[in-house]
Formats: structure tokens, sequence, C-alpha cells
């Protein structure tokens, strides 16, 4: 038996105010300074459909960065590889990766 987890995520839409052009990719784009490579979740940072960057803080790469942090400080402590990956859900090559800085 195959239990698969699933999460459905819908993007929000909010407006906030104009603070500076230059401060929005679209205003740095038309200079020539921007380059909308996108990123894993969208194809480019303009037709994003959700609402914040994942490279803003508090996004997913803020969260890897706090729990691999966490890591690192559990392993240095002595805690046992077996029991971080138990205790993070995650596998004990991925624990491996992260304690020894090959994890980006």
């Amino acid at each position: 038996m195959v239990l698969e987890n699933k999460i459905q995520v819908t993007p929000a839409i909010i407006e906030l105010p104009i603070v500076r052009i230059d401060s929005l990719p679209e205003g740095l784009i038309a200079q020539g300074l921007f380059q909308d490579d996108g990123c894993s979740m969208a194809a480019s940072c303009i037709h994003c459909p959700f609402s914040r960057c994942r490279y803003d803080g508090g996004g997913l790469a803020e969260i890897r960065r706090k729990r691999d942090n966490e890591i690192r400080r559990k392993r240095a402590n002595g805690m046992r590889v077996d029991k971080l990956a138990d205790w993070y859900k995650l596998s004990p090559r991925t624990i491996h990766r992260v304690t020894t800085g090959l994890s980006k």
C-alpha cells in the first residue's frame, strides 16, 4: 500500500503599494538590470502565481536554512544521524549532506 501526501497550494494575490519603481522586477527589467530567470517554482518572477518569493525572508529557502542550522547544531551536540533523520522525516543521506556542508 502506497500512501501519498499531497498538498494543494492556492496562491493568494495581495496588492501592495508601489514604494519605488526600481524595487520591482518590472522596473529593473526595463532598465536592463534584472534577468528574470524565475526559480524552481515558476518560470519567471513576473508571471509567478505566488504572492511571496521563495527567496524573500520567511520563504521556503529561509525555512530550509533554519532547519539545516538546527540539524547541524543537534548533530554537533551528539544526536545520531538516524535519530535526526526520523525527527525531521529526512533520509540519513540528506542529514549527512546538511552536516557536511554539501546541501544547498
